[in-house]
């Protein structure tokens, strides 16, 4: 049940951290690519200030008009059908010189009429870029050329006039002939890196993603675990328990049940007989009390709210020590005490009886034959510390926190008094008080230690 529960603990929180993540990763990603997107359309606006003008001729050699131009302030030509042709273009204000781009003059069949670039690249590279812009058919996009990728985005159409001047016939006379060509302005710049940047972006982003969620996992299933382990062990104690108080239960009432069938019985008994069962059926009534009196009592000290009394601590131990004598000199047990005077604590006083005299009767009775029982109380710092302690017995465990375990008695005969709710008591008792209860060995002696706030 645990286990799937913190299965179920695990799968919730790696879910959400996952989408915490994700979210974040591509909120940043997306962010990332649009500034880099931006970026690029601002240099290729910056690039595309450059605009086809006009296509003049001037009267050369009768048979070979030539039509003059300048492109970033400097003249080149293009051979035509018609003879030698020079094309006109403005100045796109330096800035092609920042970037790896180029520009592409195309007419309607995305055919290149005019280049402006200072890379070096192969007409044959012009021809691929128009036609992959043909291919893809959008005003931008992303192409590869020559193993790289270039970004282009088309500028508009403009009019490009061609005007010549031509014989007629072999006569002296002139004639203008003009012709209109529609074309565009591409512009491509080169966003390689920028896009490789990105990419690798990404691949560091799964990267943290998948190492973040295993470490994740990882933190998530030990703090599962330990947040897990009390609730486990107060449930598996909660069985013990309840197993526990039901096996001394059904055995006083084994015994009551057997000893009213036999008084009920047609056979004839003796009247000693009946006497002894009726005893023995009241003292199990009895055990049976006290059974439910200290189950009474632990529940009472997580619900009932506590008495706040400041009250001296070293007289209520001497009256407790004087109320046992009794039972010591009963026992043959010597009591040696040192109890320091003006011990002031805050608490319940009646509670704090109880755990002494729990204390006390838990040490008469498991004291060793021919042992000594001790009782001290000393000042030391802030704290009242009350130490019982009586000769080592040996049915002691191992780990001393079990004698503070619920129906815990050292015997698994359970043949030993009382039902083993003592120690649990006193130490709820006096944890309830912001104090601790503790056992520990010293050579041949166990000693009950427990620590209060001292009042000054």
């Amino acid at each position: 049940m645990f286990r799937k529960m913190r299965n179920r603990m695990l799968r919730a929180n790696l879910c959400i951290i996952s989408v915490i993540l994700l979210g974040a990763f591509a909120m940043i990603y997306l962010l990332m690519w649009h500034n880099t997107n931006e970026s690029n359309r601002i240099r290729m606006d910056n690039i595309g200030l450059t605009s086809v003008t006009s296509y003049v001729v001037q009267a050369g050699d009768e048979n070979a008009p030539v039509v003059q131009a300048r492109v970033e302030g400097e003249s080149r030509t293009m051979v035509g059908e018609e003879g030698v042709v020079t094309v006109t273009i403005s100045d796109s204000a330096g800035f092609m010189d920042l970037y790896a781009s180029f520009i592409l003059v195309l007419d309607d069949a995305y055919q290149v009429l005019e280049t402006a670039s200072h890379i070096d690249l192969q007409q044959e590279s012009y021809d691929a870029a128009a036609e992959q812009v043909r291919v893809q058919d959008a005003a931008e996009g992303v192409i590869t050329l020559d193993g790289r990728m270039w970004q282009y985005m088309v500028r508009g159409s403009a009019n490009i006039s061609l005007v010549t001047e031509a014989s007629e016939d072999g006569s002296m006379g002139t004639a203008e002939v003009e012709q209109t060509v529609s074309g565009r302005e591409v512009v491509f710049l080169d966003v390689t890196e920028s896009l490789q940047s990105l990419r690798q972006l990404l691949v560091a982003f799964a990267v943290v993603v998948v190492v973040m969620l295993g470490v994740v996992f990882l933190v998530s299933r030990r703090v599962a675990d330990r947040s897990i382990r009390p609730l486990e062990e107060a449930y598996q104690k909660q069985s013990q328990f309840m197993a526990d108080a039901s096996h001394e239960i059904k055995t006083p009432l084994a015994i009551i049940s057997a000893n009213a069938d036999a008084l009920l019985s047609e056979q004839p008994v003796t009247e000693e007989a009946a006497r002894r069962w009726v005893e023995v059926t009241k003292e199990e009534v009895g055990r049976l009390g006290y059974l439910v009196n200290d189950m009474l009592c632990m529940l009472r000290q997580q619900t009932v709210p506590r008495c706040d009394t400041m009250f001296a601590f070293d007289e209520l131990v001497e009256n407790v020590i004087a109320a046992m004598e009794a039972v010591l000199f009963e026992h043959g047990i010597p009591l040696r005490q040192h109890i320091t005077p003006e011990v002031y604590v805050k608490g319940d006083p009646d509670q704090l009886r109880q755990v002494v005299q729990i204390l006390l009767d838990n040490s008469i009775k498991y004291c060793a034959a021919g042992g000594t029982v001790q009782v001290r109380l000393e000042k030391r710092r802030q704290w009242a510390v009350l130490e019982v302690s009586n000769s080592c017995c040996d049915t002691l465990p191992e780990d001393l926190a079990l004698l503070f375990d619920r129906f815990y008695r050292g015997d698994a005969s359970r043949a030993s008094a009382g039902f083993g709710l003592g120690l649990p008591i006193a130490r709820s008792i006096v944890e309830g008080m912001g104090g601790s209860l503790t056992a520990n060995r010293r050579a041949d002696m166990i000693c009950f230690s427990a620590h209060l706030k001292c009042i000054q």
